[in-house]
């Protein structure tokens, strides 16, 4: 159904008639996607949500089944937010991360290891 011409111009007209209604600028237009996944469940060659030049991933940790949810935004003029990675728990952990997490990411915990309203709008 997501690949059908009608359903997807009815999408992109109610789109445009919502960005003009509420005089939305393109510099303010952003793609969101959500993946959730289960570290322990990746094989260790996986690399989840990393530029290609960077080195640090979430690895695969024996034993360790916890739900993560990584949040990733582009804007329209590629301009990025930093991923947000939501971790289930009311606490950080130290242990949680394997090697160094990149400065420019945002960690938080969720008590389902999922986005919520609240976290979706840090």
């Amino acid at each position: 159904m997501n690949n059908n011409p009608v359903i997807l111009h009815d999408f992109f007209t109610i789109l445009d008639k919502v960005i003009k209604e509420f005089k939305i600028k393109p510099q303010n237009i952003y793609n969101m996607d959500e993946k959730g996944f289960l570290i322990g469940l990746i094989q260790c060659s996986l690399r989840v949500i990393v530029k290609s030049d960077e080195k640090a991933a979430f690895l695969r940790q024996p034993g360790l089944r916890e739900t993560v949810t990584v949040i990733e935004t582009v804007g329209i003029f590629a301009q990025d937010i930093p991923p947000m990675v939501i971790m289930r728990g009311e606490k950080h952990l130290y242990g949680w991360y394997h090697g160094e997490m990149p400065g420019h990411w945002t960690t938080v915990v969720s008590p389902n290891g999922w986005t919520n309203a609240y976290l979706g709008l840090q």
